[in-house]
């Protein structure tokens, strides 16, 4: 009789430098989405109307699961500090629109970056 045998070597180790590339990839991330919140605030504050300061001041970066929100906070008399004082609320998709390179690639390379050492 004759027998064939086909044998996976290396399987464990396959697995767990997977699984560490794995968290390594998602750490990446974190911090490239982070840094792309920082990069975004702060365009969001050089844009923002200006009066007395306190609406650029106001812009805050929040780390969501898997997403980033940069927000403004500020409020008077129970309106949001945009709409009430500046009548402007359109300075963040300005902001936005000025700095979607820079994000992106604030993002992507240390995913890449992470990617690569595995």
């Amino acid at each position: 009789m004759t027998v064939i045998t086909i044998d996976a070597s290396g399987l464990a180790d396959l697995a767990a430098r997977a699984n560490r590339a794995a968290g390594e990839i998602q750490d990446a991330t974190q911090r490239g989405l982070m840094h792309a919140g920082e990069i975004a605030a702060q365009h969001v504050q050089e844009i923002a109307p200006r009066r007395s300061g306190r609406l650029a001041g106001s812009v805050e970066t929040v780390m969501e699961d898997a997403a980033v929100r940069v927000t403004v906070t500020a409020t008077r008399d129970g309106y949001p500090y945009p709409r009430k004082v500046n009548r402007s609320e359109h300075f963040m998709e300005r902001a936005a629109a000025t700095m979607q390179a820079e994000v992106d690639q604030a993002v992507t390379a240390p995913v890449v970056e992470a990617a690569r050492l595995q």
